[in-house]
């Protein structure tokens, strides 16, 4: 038996001239957890994980989360989503 997880995604508005800023603040942030910088940068927790990828096509972060609960993996979604919007102003 395999536990159960849940994905979401979400889309945010991020002018070109921000996103490398976005990307260093995030990265600085987050940098006493694991990370992964392959594709964009995914934040690991416990049992739950965050990619934030900058589209390269259209001027947006695509955020993913997969988590054990809905409401968990909609929660990190909204958080980084908010956070974004944040240092965008």
């Amino acid at each position: 038996q395999l536990p159960s997880f849940f994905m979401t995604q979400e889309k945010v508005q991020c002018p070109w001239e921000f996103r490398g800023k976005i990307m260093r603040d995030l990265l600085e942030e987050v940098r006493d957890r694991h990370v992964d910088t392959m594709d964009g940068i995914k934040i690991f927790y416990d049992s739950s994980w965050i990619l934030l990828l900058p589209s390269p096509e259209e001027p947006v972060f695509n955020i993913y989360a997969e988590a054990p609960s809905k409401e968990e993996a909609e929660m990190l979604v909204h958080q980084y989503t908010e956070k974004i919007r944040g240092m965008i102003g």
